[in-house]
């Protein structure tokens, strides 16, 4: 089976935590046409102050925030541009994509008030694509039962890993691409 890679993106994001409310993106991936793009999102201070140390601990914030010379870190008008470029009209396709997409919208919706003042119907939409690939789902349709998260996936369909390289985005997203290649091929 051929499958046209135009029309996905494949997406990881870090956050400080997991509440959409007060846990913005600190880190974004985005794989498109074979070629990877990741970044880093500014987080202010304020916003620290309500982070989860387990999901800071878990992604390796402390270690990695604006520590990479390798690694552009934007304010979020910069890196939502960025993500609607690469994604525009796009299946994002992640471990978790709807987590990833929301955020992104959130901050999408954030941006475009600050564009105008107001949420107009033009600017509020998110120029990616409303549905999504979860590789967890597609490995349940895959194997005819529920696998889990990404490292499940990835166990299931052996491709290797390694367990101190997960929770990066950019390597998540590699092997979220991996996982998705394995399964679209098996067919």
């Amino acid at each position: 089976m051929t499958f046209d890679y135009s029309t996905v993106a494949f997406v990881d994001t870090e956050t400080i935590g997991l509440d959409i409310e007060y846990h913005p993106v600190w880190e974004v991936a985005v794989i498109v046409d074979e070629e990877a793009h990741v970044w880093q999102q500014e987080v202010g201070r304020r916003l620290l102050e309500h982070a989860d140390p387990i999901a800071l601990a878990k992604n390796g914030f402390d270690q990695r925030y604006g520590d990479d010379p390798d690694v552009s870190v934007f304010g979020t008008r910069e890196s939502v541009a960025k993500f609607g470029e690469l994604t525009r009209g796009r299946h994002i396709v992640g471990a978790a994509p709807w987590f990833d997409a929301e955020r992104m919208h959130k901050s999408w919706r954030a941006v475009a008030k600050l564009i105008d003042g107001k949420v107009s119907f033009e600017n509020r939409d998110h120029p990616w694509h409303h549905r999504h690939y979860d590789i967890g789902s597609m490995a349940f349709g895959h194997f005819g039962r529920p696998i889990g998260g990404l490292k499940d996936v990835a166990e299931a369909l052996q491709i290797p890993y390694e367990t101190e390289k997960l929770h990066t985005a950019l390597y998540d997203a590699v092997i979220v691409k991996q996982c998705f290649e394995r399964m679209v091929s098996d067919r």
